[in-house]
């Protein structure tokens, strides 16, 4: 009927196993948010990627030959730069793409052993 005293319920709350799953939830937490915002980030600029070469097929028009200055087909170092990070934006996406196929919907945390 009565409350324990001699083991009050938050004495695992504060034991060290707890603590250091805690500490491993948070780190998987800032992990999680940070692949979050690169693949925004990723997704983004596959995106300008998709629309340049919808631009290119519909108009013969490339958008990124035109932000950058260059003619049609010409390349400087700013458009291989913005042509580079799109190509690997998309290779950063495989594993999302790899992981919408098989049904899961969040990375698996890759756990370091020691």
């Amino acid at each position: 009927m009565g409350q324990r005293l001699d083991k009050p319920e938050t004495q695992d709350l504060f034991s060290a196993s707890n603590v250091a799953q805690r500490l491993c939830n948070q780190e998987t937490f800032e992990e999680t948010l940070a692949m979050r915002y690169v693949n925004a980030i990723a997704l983004l600029l596959v995106i300008v990627g998709a629309v340049n070469w919808l631009l290119v097929g519909l108009a013969k028009f490339d958008l990124v030959a035109a932000i950058t200055g260059s003619t049609f087909g010409e390349t400087n170092a700013v458009s291989s730069l913005i042509y580079v990070l799109v190509g690997l934006a998309g290779i950063a996406l495989l594993p999302t793409l790899g992981r919408w196929v098989m049904g899961t919907s969040e990375p698996q945390p890759v756990r370091a052993t020691r």
